[in-house]
């Protein structure tokens, strides 16, 4: 009986530790891809800047 508990609380503490990693992979996987995200915002937002910035060159030399 005493094997079978003991058997038991180590398959425990097993899956714990293995829900536990997944855990903290998946934390770093998110974490990479918001990363990855926020520069492409600030990219888009840059290049929307210039691209008004050069309309409103364009637009000075026009008129």
């Amino acid at each position: 009986m005493q094997d079978r508990y003991d058997t038991n609380k180590s398959y425990g503490v097993d899956l714990k530790t293995a829900g536990d990693e997944l855990v903290a992979a998946d934390v770093s996987e998110e974490s990479a891809k918001l990363s990855a995200l926020q520069t492409q915002q600030q990219f888009a937002v840059q290049a929307f800047s210039m691209g008004t910035q050069n309309a409103q060159s364009l637009l000075r030399l026009l008129g």
